[in-house]
């Protein structure tokens, strides 16, 4: 996907064809933003993923109390998985070296 300038992330749902719904939160680049920023952000995202979710079950008059909880928990997981990715850049690289290299290995042999 590519971002205009001005996106810092985007939150998308799916629908799984009879198997559920998926709901995925992509991140811009983040090398200009602090930590405040991309926090601010994924709250932002974490917010339209308790929307998609409420949506998904048919749910329209929800608590305050309950969506302040769901964006809570969602917020949580996005800001631990980023905390996990800054902490493991070296394995994500060589993980992104070997996809890239069987990725041009299958391509010289589709092109053979």
């Amino acid at each position: 996907m590519q971002y205009p300038t001005d996106c810092a992330a985007h939150t998308m749902s799916f629908s799984l064809s009879g198997l559920g719904h998926a709901v995925f939160v992509t991140l811009g680049n983040t090398k200009n933003r602090s930590d405040k920023n991309i926090a601010c952000v994924m709250a932002h995202e974490a917010t339209h993923v308790k929307q998609f979710c409420l949506e998904y079950v048919g749910e329209e008059n929800v608590v305050s109390e309950t969506e302040a909880y769901m964006v809570e928990y969602f917020l949580n997981y996005l800001l631990s998985e980023i905390e996990w990715r800054k902490n493991n850049k070296r394995i994500l690289a060589k993980k992104a070296k070997i996809l890239k290299a069987k990725n041009e290995q299958h391509q010289r042999i589709g092109n053979k």
